[in-house]
């Protein structure tokens, strides 16, 4: 895995850019899913197959690279879910996920 050039050095820097709520937009949702690629917690929705992070995988791979704390991982999978990006442990995008409910 090549994060170690390929994500900010400080986690805090990974965690404004990802989630900086002033930049919110197209810029941090590909940075969102840039990230979730180099720590292999990209699934695909099971009825359209559109992309999904996995949560589970995504607080996983980004915790062991930074060391996180488990505060902090519970701040991050929180983030995460709160984005309002595809995000799930269940293989369903947003729109099928509510389907389900």
């Amino acid at each position: 895995m090549t994060m170690s050039t390929s994500l900010p050095t400080a986690y805090a820097a990974f965690f404004e850019q990802a989630f900086d709520r002033a930049r919110k937009g197209r810029d941090q949702t590909s940075f969102v899913f840039f990230a979730a690629d180099l720590v292999e917690a990209i699934d695909e929705c099971r009825v359209c197959e559109k992309p999904v992070i996995n949560l589970t995988a995504f607080v996983e791979g980004v915790g062991e690279h930074y060391l996180l704390t488990d505060p902090q991982r519970e701040r991050l999978e929180s983030e995460l879910e709160d984005s309002g990006l595809d995000v799930s442990d269940d293989d369903a995008c947003n729109e099928h996920a509510e389907e389900e409910d």
